[in-house]
């Protein structure tokens, strides 16, 4: 059973924002230039969450994701690809905006946290949301291994100034909630994001967020 808090850390793909559009092109960017079969929006769907070069290699041919050398070669042009599309159609969720508003307004202190590649967390968090929303954007710097291990929202949660006990991690999929449960937080998922309300229930979550209501009665 959820309870009201007032620390929160939220993922970003598939939680804040759409961005499987843009991933997806910029895939098919580096899938085409190999000379690959491109991939559908299911096929990225399946394959994200575990940082972009996880991301590459799965969705890459079979026979070339034990391939260490020819995986670097995927990622950097993956990545060539994605800086030129990751602002293009990615957008927020209807309702998340004006969410985030209403727990800044009401005092929240938030953050955000991801496997996405640092740079651009940053960039697309400063495309949606006003510059003093979260405390800290934290995405894949190399400094914190990917989630679900729990080193990067630890960090988040002393730049935040609050215990783990006493925040809320919300996130869209299986690894988010792992992320929750291994660093001592509360998991709260969310119903429009990239993987199924059942999972993140199976998994530990205490509430799942439905609407702009439910947003606002985080903090209530």
């Amino acid at each position: 059973m959820y309870t009201a808090h007032r620390h929160f850390i939220f993922d970003l793909d598939g939680t804040l924002a759409y961005t499987i559009g843009d991933l997806r092109s910029a895939m098919n960017g580096m899938l085409r230039h190999f000379g690959w079969r491109e991939i559908s929006e299911e096929e990225a769907l399946q394959n994200i969450n575990f940082g972009a070069r996880q991301f590459v290699r799965g969705c890459m041919p079979e026979a070339y994701r034990e391939d260490e050398g020819m995986v670097d070669r995927a990622f950097a042009k993956y990545s060539e690809c994605y800086a030129k599309e990751y602002l293009k159609t990615t957008c927020l969720y209807p309702g998340v905006g004006e969410g985030i508003a209403y727990l800044k307004a009401q005092g929240a202190r938030m953050a955000v946290f991801s496997n996405k590649q640092d740079a651009q967390t940053k960039a697309i968090c400063e495309k949606l949301f006003p510059a003093d929303t979260f405390a800290i954007v934290l995405g894949n710097n190399g400094v914190f291994p990917h989630k679900p291990s729990p080193e990067g929202a630890l960090y988040v949660a002393e730049v935040l100034g609050a215990c783990p006990e006493d925040i809320v991690f919300v996130g869209d999929s299986d690894v988010d909630m792992k992320t929750a449960a291994n660093a001592g937080m509360h998991p709260v998922g969310v119903s429009w994001g990239y993987r199924p309300k059942e999972l993140l229930l199976s998994l530990g979550a205490e509430t799942i967020l439905t609407s702009l209501e439910d947003i606002e009665n985080l903090i209530k």
